[in-house]
């Protein structure tokens, strides 16, 4: 009977997947997000419209703003094919709503409880994302949060099943997506890489590392490469100290240089940012802004946990826009406990590699573990790094919380152990 019920309990966290698909297929079926090409409205997608791949390729060549080139490279082809961004900013985006949190609950089926708990608060953030997007919808907000969660699902099958290219490759794929999405995430992919490799060579050997690696040196590395030789650029952002610098008015403003290509590059569009001079200028206010916070390291720290608290408050109303919903209560309480759960999580993990630094391997080959670090680590950048949108920011973040990670502990017990460690009650 007992073997009967088990047997029946694997189908659960399916059955949850595929309800919760229907259910959100539902809630999202009028949801629509901007075009990533128009970020600062520098760009419009009619510029591409009568594109030659020619310019196209220059575009790109020489771009050097926020646009996530991945998405703004699938916006013109749906442009070329038919006349707008629709297949991203309308059926992408809706896909990737939805399936960030279908993947959520099918990440969660580790037990009956942790899916049936994922489901509902899936379910909530679903809800509430519907209510709030609309406010600033950018779609690289959630196909951010969508890869990372396919690159978790790619690495555990891969860990599972031994398989020593498809799945290897295709985590490493995702992962290179995810970081492609938000200029922040380079300076946390060493932290995924080292923990997605860890998992790997826990599980069947070492023969899954290079299809793993392959496609992250190939696409993140190459894109990188270019920056860097091109334009002195590490991130794929020329403006990141000017976004830090609205958060931190504590610090003192520096000589900038005249941007001479200022102007818009058309009428009612925004300035021109996509300039090498723009990309000197914002240099200049990072060098102060890590002055500042190595000549002020208590008072940065304390700065940075007050707007962390802002952004995890749950609050939903930002520039004046103002949703309404009758659960945005319960949101912003269900919110707030489940990152205190995740600061608390973090904290022992931290704890556990410092007391045990040589446990470290199997701590971060845990993913459970990665998540938490990587949720924090986001949160804190978004955090620091943006103002007056933190309604939006969070919305990134919010299937991460939903997957429900708790601290796993590198049992010496367990150490040589093969493929992921899953705790069987959670």
């Amino acid at each position: 009977m007992q073997a009967r019920v088990r047997d029946a309990g694997r189908y659960i966290p399916l059955g949850l997947t595929l309800a919760f698909i229907g259910v959100g297929s539902y809630l999202v079926r009028a949801s629509e997000s901007a075009s990533a090409l128009t970020w600062m409205y520098i760009y419009d997608p009619v510029d591409f419209v009568h594109a030659s791949w020619s310019s196209i390729s220059d575009f790109f060549m020489n771009l050097k703003i926020s646009i996530p080139p991945v998405v703004g490279l699938a916006e013109i082809i749906s442009i070329k094919l038919f006349g707008t961004p629709v297949l991203i900013t309308r059926y992408a985006y809706r896909a990737a709503l939805v399936g960030s949190y279908a993947a959520v609950i099918w990440l969660a089926r580790t037990s009956i409880q942790r899916s049936v708990v994922a489901f509902l608060v899936a379910l909530l953030f679903l809800h509430v994302t519907t209510k709030v997007h609309p406010g600033n919808p950018q779609n690289y907000d959630l196909f951010f949060p969508l890869f990372f969660l396919l690159f978790l699902l790619a690495l555990g099958r891969a860990c599972r099943t031994g398989n020593r290219f498809l799945m290897p490759s295709m985590a490493g794929f995702f992962l290179s997506m995810t970081e492609l999405t938000r200029p922040f995430l380079i300076y946390l992919l060493p932290l995924l890489v080292a923990g997605a490799l860890l998992a790997l060579a826990r599980g069947v050997g070492k023969r899954q590392l290079l299809p793993f690696i392959l496609p992250i040196l190939l696409i993140s590395g190459g894109w990188h490469a270019y920056l860097l030789a091109a334009h002195g650029q590490i991130a794929f952002s020329n403006n990141v100290g000017f976004n830090v610098a609205r958060v931190w008015p504590q610090i003192p403003a520096v000589t900038l240089i005249e941007e001479p290509d200022y102007a818009p590059l058309a009428p009612g569009r925004w300035a021109n940012l996509n300039t090498a001079e723009h990309g000197e200028n914002s240099r200049r206010a990072q060098q102060a802004q890590l002055q500042y916070w190595l000549a002020h390291p208590i008072d940065s720290l304390l700065f940075a946990s007050d707007r962390l608290a802002q952004l995890l408050a749950g609050s939903t109303e930002f520039g004046g826009f103002v949703p309404e919903s009758r659960w945005f209560g319960v949101y912003a309480i269900i919110v707030r406990l489940l990152s205190s759960l995740f600061l608390l999580c973090a904290g022992l993990l931290v704890v556990d590699a410092c007391v045990h630094p040589r446990r470290i391997p199997t701590l971060l080959a845990q993913t459970d573990n990665l998540t938490l670090l990587f949720t924090i680590s986001c949160a804190l950048l978004l955090a620091a790094g943006e103002i007056r949108e933190e309604p939006r920011l969070l919305l990134s973040i919010l299937p991460l919380l939903a997957t429900l990670p708790v601290y796993r502990a590198a049992d010496p017990r367990h150490l040589d152990a093969s493929r992921l460690h899953v705790d069987t009650h959670w």
